[in-house]
Protein backbone atom coordinates (compact mmCIF):
# COMPACT_ATOMS: atom_id res chain seq x y z
CA UNK A 1 0.00 0.00 0.00
CA UNK A 2 1.27 3.39 -0.92
CA UNK A 3 1.79 6.28 1.39
CA UNK A 4 -1.00 7.93 -1.01
CA UNK A 5 -3.34 5.44 0.07
CA UNK A 6 -2.81 5.33 3.39
CA UNK A 7 -3.20 9.57 4.01
CA UNK A 8 -6.37 9.22 1.72
CA UNK A 9 -7.72 6.29 4.37
CA UNK A 10 -6.55 8.10 7.09
CA UNK A 11 -8.25 11.26 6.33
CA UNK A 12 -11.74 9.74 5.28
CA UNK A 13 -12.01 7.70 8.45
CA UNK A 14 -14.69 9.13 10.66
CA UNK A 15 -13.74 9.69 14.29
CA UNK A 16 -15.49 10.42 17.36
CA UNK A 17 -15.18 13.66 19.44
CA UNK A 18 -12.35 13.25 21.68
CA UNK A 19 -12.08 15.94 24.62
CA UNK A 20 -9.10 14.19 27.03
CA UNK A 21 -6.75 11.47 26.62
CA UNK A 22 -3.55 9.85 28.14
CA UNK A 23 -1.24 8.66 25.89
CA UNK A 24 2.23 6.55 27.11
CA UNK A 25 5.34 8.86 25.57
CA UNK A 26 8.22 7.90 24.81
CA UNK A 27 9.76 10.10 22.51
CA UNK A 28 9.72 7.09 19.80
CA UNK A 29 8.30 7.49 16.26
CA UNK A 30 4.88 5.60 17.42
CA UNK A 31 4.11 8.17 20.11
CA UNK A 32 5.00 11.14 18.61
CA UNK A 33 3.12 9.97 15.27
CA UNK A 34 -0.10 9.67 17.97
CA UNK A 35 0.38 13.04 19.57
CA UNK A 36 0.21 14.66 16.10
CA UNK A 37 -2.54 12.49 15.32
CA UNK A 38 -4.93 13.14 18.11
CA UNK A 39 -4.21 17.01 17.52
CA UNK A 40 -5.16 16.85 13.56
CA UNK A 41 -7.32 13.87 13.54
CA UNK A 42 -9.04 14.03 16.67
CA UNK A 43 -9.01 17.33 17.37
CA UNK A 44 -8.23 16.26 21.01
CA UNK A 45 -8.92 19.04 23.66
CA UNK A 46 -6.21 17.62 25.76
CA UNK A 47 -3.48 15.60 25.62
CA UNK A 48 -1.57 13.95 28.63
CA UNK A 49 1.17 12.51 27.79
CA UNK A 50 2.80 10.16 30.38
CA UNK A 51 6.59 9.26 30.42
CA UNK A 52 8.13 6.28 32.30
CA UNK A 53 11.89 5.66 33.66
CA UNK A 54 11.95 2.23 34.12
CA UNK A 55 15.74 2.25 33.38
CA UNK A 56 16.18 2.77 29.64
CA UNK A 57 18.26 4.91 30.31
CA UNK A 58 19.64 8.65 31.03
CA UNK A 59 20.08 9.33 27.07
CA UNK A 60 16.94 7.48 25.82
CA UNK A 61 15.25 9.80 28.70
CA UNK A 62 16.88 12.87 26.86
CA UNK A 63 15.91 12.34 23.84
CA UNK A 64 12.44 11.72 24.87
CA UNK A 65 12.43 15.28 26.54
CA UNK A 66 14.22 16.61 23.43
CA UNK A 67 11.41 15.32 21.15
CA UNK A 68 8.44 16.81 23.60
CA UNK A 69 9.67 20.12 23.26
CA UNK A 70 9.95 19.60 19.68
CA UNK A 71 5.99 18.85 19.50
CA UNK A 72 5.34 21.50 22.15
CA UNK A 73 4.39 18.83 24.95
CA UNK A 74 5.59 18.54 28.26
CA UNK A 75 4.90 15.03 29.49
CA UNK A 76 4.36 14.14 33.09
CA UNK A 77 7.45 12.04 34.63
CA UNK A 78 7.55 9.43 36.66
CA UNK A 79 10.61 8.02 37.84
CA UNK A 80 9.77 3.88 38.08
CA UNK A 81 13.26 2.51 38.14
CA UNK A 82 13.22 1.65 41.97
CA UNK A 83 9.79 -0.01 42.12
CA UNK A 84 10.64 -1.76 38.75
CA UNK A 85 13.63 -3.63 40.45
CA UNK A 86 12.47 -3.97 43.47
CA UNK A 87 9.07 -5.53 42.76
CA UNK A 88 8.43 -6.10 38.79
CA UNK A 89 11.51 -7.81 37.92
CA UNK A 90 11.51 -10.21 40.69
CA UNK A 91 8.00 -11.41 39.87
CA UNK A 92 9.33 -11.44 36.26
CA UNK A 93 11.81 -14.06 37.06
CA UNK A 94 9.26 -15.99 39.33
CA UNK A 95 6.76 -16.42 36.63
CA UNK A 96 9.89 -17.62 33.93
CA UNK A 97 9.29 -14.32 32.01
CA UNK A 98 10.43 -14.35 28.48
CA UNK A 99 11.50 -10.95 26.56
CA UNK A 100 11.41 -11.79 22.78
CA UNK A 101 11.51 -15.10 22.84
Amino acid sequence: MDIKKIVKKIEETEVPEVNKVAVAYSGGLDSSLSIELLRRKYKAKEILPITIDMGQGKEEVQESRRKAKVLKIKPLFFDLRKEFTEVWIGRAIQANSDYLG
